[in-house]
């Protein structure tokens, strides 16, 4: 896949993602709470990835100030 089309599949995703969120206030309640746990679940990798990346940059500083 050449960078060009890695770059309009993300282009689409975020036309699909933004036309969800516009549709949202007239969603009904089962789509509201469907759309909120994927977002939360999504969110909870981001944090879980960036907490994974702050310890093993405290641990790599922990390492180099002991040497």
């Amino acid at each position: 896949m050449s960078y060009k089309d890695f770059q309009n599949e993300l282009y689409a995703i975020g036309n699909k993602l933004w036309l969800k969120l516009q549709r949202l206030p007239k969603a009904e309640p089962v789509e509201i709470v469907c759309f909120s746990v994927i977002i939360l679940f999504i969110g909870k990798y981001i944090f879980s990835i960036c907490l994974q990346l702050t310890r093993l940059i405290r641990w790599d500083y922990f390492v180099l100030q002991s040497q």
